[in-house]
């Protein structure tokens, strides 16, 4: 047996988000959010902010739609190197930083809410 790194690997858990909601629209909602353009995240700059932006969507296109590094990458127009140190910052911004841990709860609950919104949309 070959393993073939373009297909996603089949003991993940089937995530019935990544049937509604695309990668794309997810970046737009999270603009939407965080009320930043996808051109102000996709740019080289190293403000705070942004970078924590970048750190949090990089995270949840990871885990919650399961795309591969370099995938996420292409949305922000970097290097998928670029994308595991945002990982290890969002990771360690999570344990020492308990503003940045609220931002992301709220994130990630409006994130989850619209998914909720949008299944119920397609469904009914």
């Amino acid at each position: 047996m070959t393993c073939n790194p373009c297909t996603v690997p089949s003991f993940l858990p089937a995530n019935p988000l990544r049937s509604v909601i695309n990668p794309e629209e997810s970046v737009k909602v999270a603009c939407d959010y965080f009320n930043v353009p996808l051109a102000a995240l996709q740019t080289k700059s190293r403000y705070r902010t942004q970078t924590e932006i970048r750190a949090m969507l990089s995270e949840y296109l990871v885990t919650r739609h399961q795309l591969y590094m370099t995938t996420v990458a292409r949305l922000f127009n970097r290097d998928h190197t670029t994308i595991i140190h945002a990982r290890r910052v969002h990771s360690n911004l999570l344990q020492t930083d308990p503003d940045f841990r609220k931002r992301w709860m709220l994130f990630m609950n409006h994130m989850d809410d619209y998914a909720r919104n949008s299944i119920l949309a397609a469904s009914g």
